[in-house]
């Protein structure tokens, strides 16, 4: 499923990437900390909430609320917990659909599910977010266990999800 990013939602994508770039600053991180990091993240967030506001859910957006960091991304009260992940599409085949090693514990008492979604290398308004599909974070345990990061750069322990074992963005009503 594709969705394009508006020009007031990448204005809020950027307030939102500024308050947790500027919280997270000081912190060691499982990948990169930049600015444009936060941002991808945030739009994806976006994205997702948007879709599934059309699909006709009641959302509670705790991307939105910087007291509610350590929650899932969005929330569907009652119902389910969604992370949302944002892979740079230049980097989806070789490193996307990574979760660390030492992040899954964190990740398997906030969420019940992930979804994943790449985006462009350039971040502007109008851009062409996909969102992929999703997985339940207990399947991502299950997955491969992989070293992933740049050929000369830092690798990191990652369960990987293999691309052919994503479900359809569509199923994820199979867990509502």
């Amino acid at each position: 499923m594709d969705f394009i990013i508006s020009i007031e939602q990448f204005k809020l994508a950027e307030a939102l990437a500024i308050e947790t770039l500027h919280r997270f600053s000081n912190a060691k991180g499982h990948y990169n900390n930049t600015s444009n990091s936060h941002l991808r993240g945030k739009i994806g967030e976006i994205a997702v909430s948007t879709a599934l506001e059309k699909l006709g859910f009641e959302l509670e957006n705790t991307y939105t609320d910087m007291d509610r960091m350590s929650e899932a991304d969005i929330i569907i009260p009652g119902k389910l917990r969604i992370d949302v992940k944002t892979w740079n599409i230049e980097h989806w085949d070789e490193m996307g659909r990574c979760i660390s090693v030492d992040q899954i514990g964190k990740l398997e008492k906030k969420a019940d599910a992930i979804v994943w979604c790449t985006s462009p290398e350039m971040l502007a308004p109008g851009i062409c977010v996909e969102i992929v599909g999703w997985n339940k974070v207990s399947e991502v345990r299950q997955s491969p266990r992989r070293m992933t990061g740049p050929e000369n750069g830092r690798k990191v322990d990652n369960f990987q999800m293999d691309i052919s074992d994503i479900r359809d963005f569509s199923d994820l009503k199979q867990l509502l």
